[in-house]
């Protein structure tokens, strides 16, 4: 599934190009989105019959803890992953006396890393909107002053493949660049349809609530 023309628009107007001259920010569908993954895998036929056990690379969704959401990606730099070197010492696995790349070759232009999941505080599937891209994005952009050791964990993150505590770790990231203006103890919730300060309605927007209040 593609997202709407607009969105594309709207990501590289507020979050511009990066050194490649790829946008910084874009959507994926998160049920085909994908990545290599190196290992030993286990064929059956589809009656569930036993066929091989072969060690290679081969491409596996990348977002499956969160089917059928769209998914706001932010590019990384090939640095923050690391130097070519150190990422094939970190990555190269040897099964039975074969050596695979677990997570595939080194990221050379670098790659587009989990910002949002898209859905609403309960889990529920939020369409794209202007001002959930808009917002979401921004929101991102606010935060570019956490530390150096926040942006070195993208590598771990990627390592991990826990999509959960990457979606937790944006959203704090948010709430804090956003307690300048909303006090402590805020939090973040990309809610369903709410009025916009400027009175539209019925329009999905980021909500900042401070639950002590």
């Amino acid at each position: 599934m593609e997202a709407p023309k607009w969105v594309a628009e709207r990501l590289l107007l507020v979050g511009g190009k990066n050194r490649f001259g790829d946008p910084n920010y874009r959507t994926s569908w998160s049920s085909t989105r994908t990545e290599i993954v190196g290992g030993e895998w286990e064929d059956y036929s589809e009656s569930g019959i036993w066929i091989r056990t072969v060690i290679e690379t081969r491409r596996v969704p990348k977002y499956w803890t969160h089917p059928d959401r769209w998914i706001v990606e932010k590019w990384l730099p090939p640095e923050e992953y690391g130097s070519p070197e150190s990422w094939h010492q970190q990555t190269t696995e040897y099964l039975r006396g074969q050596a695979v790349a677990q997570l595939g070759p080194y990221p050379e232009r670098g790659d587009y890393e989990l910002a949002f999941v898209v859905e609403d505080h309960n889990g529920n599937f939020v369409p794209l909107t202007e001002p959930i891209v808009e917002g979401i994005v921004r929101c991102i952009e606010a935060s570019r002053n956490f530390s150096a050791a926040q942006r070195k964990a993208a590598l771990f993150r990627r390592e991990e493949k826990k999509q959960e505590t990457i979606q937790k770790e944006n959203l704090d990231i948010v709430s804090d660049a956003m307690l300048p203006f909303h006090g402590a103890n805020g939090q973040v919730v990309l809610t369903g349809f709410k009025d916009l300060p400027d009175g539209k309605a019925n329009n999905p927007q980021l909500s900042v609530t401070n639950p002590q209040h």
